[in-house]
């Protein structure tokens, strides 16, 4: 699933400013963020939460066999360590650059919205299997690689970053043309998405929710209009719902797609 001696000094190298404090051939086998799943020759991304910060769990994951670090502070060790502002979002690029950047390799389509993301996702995901193309889906009730479908215990919709590329490449080697995401807030705002290439997107709807954790209308809004500007970065396809104000009003984020308009009522 990655390219073979995928090295520390590599994935380094594609975060803008990333810094590289030790050796950078250090070969890296696999990425994690939970130091209770590292394996020997696994990068660890200390990741900062609400309520963990990932730095405090880098002692348990060096004697787990971590080969390197991803940080925002640089710890007391020998392992080479990447540090970064932001290491969530550095996350995302290092997981695309280890799996091979695989959304290049199959077309995305992403779906948002307070409500309807599940739904939305297995109608689309019907319509192209009866049209004989060979899917994947990532969302809340489960994910599908082709004919292979696990359903999860975590329900957290939008994985994180380091398994969502993994997701992808799995998918693109198994021959899968077209994936459905299920792309909520919090996932775009916590970059979870960073670094997947859109080629399509759907909005649902947009109501008041979430606001406990994004503060604002505004920032539930904006959030949720990362998935346009990717798509419209790519020259793709939105689909808006023409009926609702809150889709409607981040739609000026979808310049540049060519933009398609339903009516839900």
């Amino acid at each position: 699933m990655t390219a073979p001696g995928v090295s520390v000094g590599a994935l380094a190298l594609a975060v803008p400013g990333a810094r590289l404090s030790g050796s950078g051939t250090r070969v890296i086998s696999g990425l994690t963020y939970d130091s209770r799943l590292v394996q020997p020759g696994d990068l660890f991304a200390a990741l900062r939460g609400a309520d963990f910060d990932g730095h405090t769990f880098i002692p348990d994951a060096e004697r787990r066999g971590a080969a390197a670090l991803l940080v925002e502070a640089l710890a007391s060790t020998a392992l080479p360590q990447i540090q970064v502002s932001d290491s969530r979002a550095a996350l995302a690029a290092i997981s695309a650059e280890f799996f091979g950047h695989p959304s290049q390799d199959l077309g995305v389509i992403g779906i948002t919205g307070t409500d309807g993301k599940t739904t939305t996702s297995h109608l689309i995901d019907h319509i192209l299997r009866s049209c004989g193309l060979r899917t994947g889906m990532v969302g809340t009730v489960a994910i599908r690689i082709g004919d292979c479908e696990n359903f999860h215990p975590s329900r957290q919709t939008t994985p994180e970053s380091n398994e969502i590329q993994r997701y992808l490449r799995q998918m693109a080697d198994d021959g899968v043309e077209w994936a459905v995401l299920e792309a909520t807030s919090h996932g775009l705002a916590m970059h979870r998405l960073d670094s997947v290439r859109f080629t399509i997107g759907a909005v649902t709807n947009v109501t008041h929710e979430h606001l406990d954790y994004h503060g604002s209308i505004e920032n539930y809004r904006r959030a949720k209009a990362t998935l346009l500007e990717r798509v419209a970065s790519e020259s793709g396809v939105v689909v808006v719902n023409a009926d609702d104000p809150g889709s409607r009003a981040i739609e000026q984020f979808a310049e540049g797609a060519f933009i398609i308009r339903y009516i839900s009522s």
